[in-house]
């Protein structure tokens, strides 16, 4: 990993776990740990209804930047189940960089 992907990857975690923390009250980054292989169903227990509630704001906050339909239209039952926080952060990142180039 470059630098400056490493640093993209970094304030993107930082903006998902704010985003996470708006969409879900009760999940508190300052009590529970939130890193990149945190578990969205198991770690932080959100619901379907909550994980729609967190593209909706990550989209709102990326606008064009980011086309969260194809994520969410590949989602399948098993995938959502083992939807981390990293795996949010990784697909953003990468939208992020084809959109420069």
């Amino acid at each position: 990993m470059t630098g400056r992907l490493a640093v993209e990857e970094t304030r993107v975690l930082t903006e998902v776990i704010a985003v996470i923390a708006a969409a879900c009250p009760r999940v508190d980054p300052e009590i529970d740990e939130i890193i990149m292989s945190t578990n969205l169903r198991e770690d932080l227990a959100i619901a379907s209804v909550e994980l729609i509630n967190v593209v909706g704001r990550l989209k709102m906050r990326y606008d064009d930047d980011v086309d969260f339909l194809d994520l969410v239209v590949g989602f399948q039952q098993c995938d959502i189940e083992a939807l981390t926080v990293g795996s949010l952060v990784e697909y953003i990142v990468s939208k992020l960089a084809q959109e420069k180039h």
